[in-house]
């Protein structure tokens, strides 16, 4: 399966750009304040997409969230101030041919701020270098536009202690954006539940322990078919995560210890994956191992076309 494509890039209809939606932050916006996706698809870019036609050395900036092209000796000025960063970016690309999802055509590059825009509404967006944007010497750039999307609530008793939240997002996203499924952080919140922070998950099998249900029923601004994640600083018995839970609150506990892959490995249950090994015949380059996600051998891990059926016909897996 295609491999390194991330999704989350949303179009912003005060300023016609596009940026990232995978942090909590929503950006600087040149059209004022924050960054708006009302209205917009889930869009995936290719980072370092190895052949087929593209267009590389586009960059996220981490100080506005927006997508700028580094392939020019000026970087544009960026909306928070100063020229953009590419610290912490990719390489991404912008991709003619990209297998598996459909495409959006009519982006633009814009030759004053070295954004990318939208150019298929009557409005040229707000330009951070002054009026509207401009497609003097642009390509019409087509994008990866990921059809489905699973919305993620994270609740955080403890954080984790050997990758960030942010970390296992990204993970997660490596192996459900390859097949055409987003992922969005719908929202975050810290939670103050000292009984819970060791939470009790029996087997994690069946019926959801009494500790799982004063848990779950924590679900501030989450919607019915969105999915929560407690990120607790134990279970116990010990395990990396849990994704058993009450009925009507999809979500799953995750351990301070967890691995990169086991948010997506848990979040998969939810969805309605069961492990696809034994201990005799374990899979290690499978994202639904039975044998612990630390064991792991490739990354990212893989999920294969039954277990994609699976989880596009869950009905948390909803349209983008």
């Amino acid at each position: 399966m295609p491999q390194h494509i991330q999704g989350n890039w949303r179009w912003c209809h005060k300023c016609e750009g596009l940026w990232f939606n995978g942090h909590a932050t929503k950006g600087v916006c040149p059209a004022g304040g924050a960054h708006d996706l009302t209205g917009s698809g889930n869009y995936a870019l290719i980072d370092t997409f190895p052949g087929g036609a593209r267009q590389p050395n586009w960059r996220w900036c981490g100080k506005c969230e927006g997508l700028w092209f580094a392939g020019n000796i000026t970087k544009g000025p960026c909306p928070a101030g100063g020229d953009h960063s590419q610290a912490g970016s990719g390489d991404y690309s912008i991709v003619h041919n990209t297998p598996s999802v459909p495409e959006q055509s009519n982006w633009r590059w814009c030759n004053k701020c070295q954004g990318l825009w939208f150019n298929g509404h009557a409005t040229k967006g707000v330009c951070k270098a002054g009026g509207t944007h401009s497609s003097s010497g642009s390509g019409d750039y087509r994008i990866a536009q990921l059809p489905q999307n699973v919305r993620v609530h994270v609740k955080v008793l403890t954080a984790p202690s050997r990758f960030t939240v942010n970390e296992m997002l990204d993970g997660m996203r490596q192996v459900y954006n390859a097949v055409g499924i987003g992922v969005d952080l719908a929202g975050t919140e810290n939670l103050n539940l000292p009984a819970l922070n060791d939470c009790d998950v029996g087997a994690c099998s069946g019926a959801p322990t009494a500790e799982q249900v004063s848990l779950f029923s924590n679900r501030n601004n989450v919607g019915a078919n969105d999915l929560v994640i407690y990120f607790v600083r134990s279970t116990v018995p010990a395990f990396n995560g849990c994704a058993t839970h009450p009925a009507g609150q999809p979500g799953a506990v995750v351990a301070s210890i967890a691995s990169q892959w086991t948010l997506g490995h848990e979040i998969g249950h939810v969805l309605g994956l069961a492990h696809c090994d034994t201990a005799m015949a374990p899979l290690f380059d499978r994202l639904m191992t039975g044998q612990g996600t630390d064991n792991i051998t490739n990354a990212p891990p893989d999920v294969i076309a039954s277990e994609v059926s699976t989880m596009k016909s869950s009905v948390l897996t909803v349209a983008a």
